[in-house]
């Protein structure tokens, strides 16, 4: 969870830790240039409480918690504010603020995941990737277009992949996949129980898999063989639309095209040459 998050947690804090949240959200650049004392003068508390409050959102104190909080903040490099996630603009704002809000969330999330991400991780699962003879790949919803667009890269260098789009297809596909593939399963939530059922049959099969989700341990990640975390971004049910996880997980699948691309360079350019003739 990013600490800007942890932050907005008011329900675990005292009185005094609420005041100093709130002061923190609302000035955070201004909080990130301040010594311990200045903020506990600023929200009428001490020096020991502020270190409490830091160490109550599990950093170390507050050099560490002011390191954590400019990093968050660097990723709002429009506005110089974090976007929220899940309502990323208010009714009254104007259509130049909308876009921006968005186009900001974007990039937001993208450094977010970048921030995160286990590049030595994604290097072994590229190459994996590149060493299987056949790939399958997983996801329904918007999970589903992740893993089309997925297919399409790697179609484009001769890459053999396949992706089931109907529902009960996919299940079926897993029930016959051949230990000597790989599966590719995108879910934000890995909560799904047609894609329990499926990981379950994929396992019973022999087969890798490789899991691209969202931030928390769920059911999917307890099974696949390699998982891939993004940092938190929209709440299912309070969620306008799927901006943000969407952006972190298209990211990921970028990276780890590239990184497969950069394995094999001078064969995949050749054949990336040969299918524009199509």
């Amino acid at each position: 969870m990013l600490l800007t998050d942890r932050l907005k947690e008011a329900e675990a804090f005292s009185d005094s830790e609420k005041v100093i949240a709130a002061y923190i959200l609302e000035n955070p650049h201004k909080t990130t240039n301040m010594t311990i004392h200045d903020l506990a003068e600023a929200t009428y508390s001490s020096a020991a409480t502020i270190t409490r409050f830091c160490r109550k959102v599990k950093t170390d104190g507050f050099s560490e918690f002011k390191i954590l909080l400019a990093s968050e903040l660097s990723t709002s490099n429009l506005t110089r504010t974090r976007i929220h996630d899940n309502v990323p603009f208010a009714p009254n704002d104007s259509s130049n603020t909308v876009v921006k809000n968005i186009l900001n969330l974007n990039i937001q999330a993208m450094m977010d995941t970048y921030n995160k991400l286990d590049i030595h991780e994604l290097e072994e699962v590229a190459k994996l990737l590149v060493e299987t003879e056949r790939i399958h790949v997983y996801g329904s919803g918007q999970s589903l277009l992740i893993a089309q667009d997925f297919q399409y890269k790697l179609l484009r260098i001769g890459v053999s992949v396949t992706v089931e789009t109907q529902n009960g297809f996919q299940l079926m596909s897993s029930l016959t996949q051949s230990p000597d593939s790989v599966a590719f399963v995108v879910s934000y939530y890995g909560s799904s129980g047609e894609n329990i059922r499926i990981m379950q049959a994929l396992k019973k099969n022999g087969v890798k898999t490789i899991l691209l989700t969202g931030p928390q341990e769920n059911p999917l990640s307890k099974l696949a063989d390699k998982v891939i975390h993004v940092p938190p971004q929209e709440e299912l049910i309070h969620k306008m639309a799927a901006f943000s996880s969407r952006a972190a997980m298209q990211l990921v699948i970028d990276l780890l095209f590239a990184l497969m691309f950069s394995l094999n360079y001078d064969k995949y350019q050749q054949l990336l040459k040969f299918a524009s003739n199509y």
